[in-house]
């Protein structure tokens, strides 16, 4: 078993299969310190420390609230919903549809994932 001191894990308690668990979701390059290890019989309980890595691998993730709203010229609201998997992106707009397909691939080239949304 594993105790943590870490002030990057995000709490996934409500979206886990286990919502009773205490789960938390970490970045892969977490860099962790020993602090102490208990033995108690059968049972072995390693304490980290979460550190401050000299060279980070990624940089930070901003915590995120919602899908994001944005607001048209034309003063409708619309949120875009995109399914990477399946290659396509769905408008939802209080007007009119609005095909965003050209959108997605142009903003995905900026964030380094078009080998995922686009071929």
């Amino acid at each position: 078993m594993f105790t943590l001191q870490c002030q990057s894990a995000r709490n996934i308690r409500n979206h886990s299969y286990f919502p009773a668990k205490d789960e938390v979701l970490i970045m892969t390059t977490t860099q962790f310190k020993v602090i102490g290890c208990l033995n108690q019989g059968n049972l072995h309980i390693i304490q980290l420390e979460e550190t401050t890595p000299s060279f980070p691998l990624l940089q930070p993730v901003s915590i995120v609230g919602s899908l994001p709203i944005q607001s048209n010229p034309s003063g409708d609201l619309t949120a875009t919903l995109f399914d990477i998997s399946k290659e396509k992106s769905k408008t939802y707009s209080n007007k009119s549809p609005i095909d965003t397909h050209g959108a997605a691939a142009s903003t995905s080239k900026k964030t380094g994932i078009n080998s995922i949304t686009s071929q």
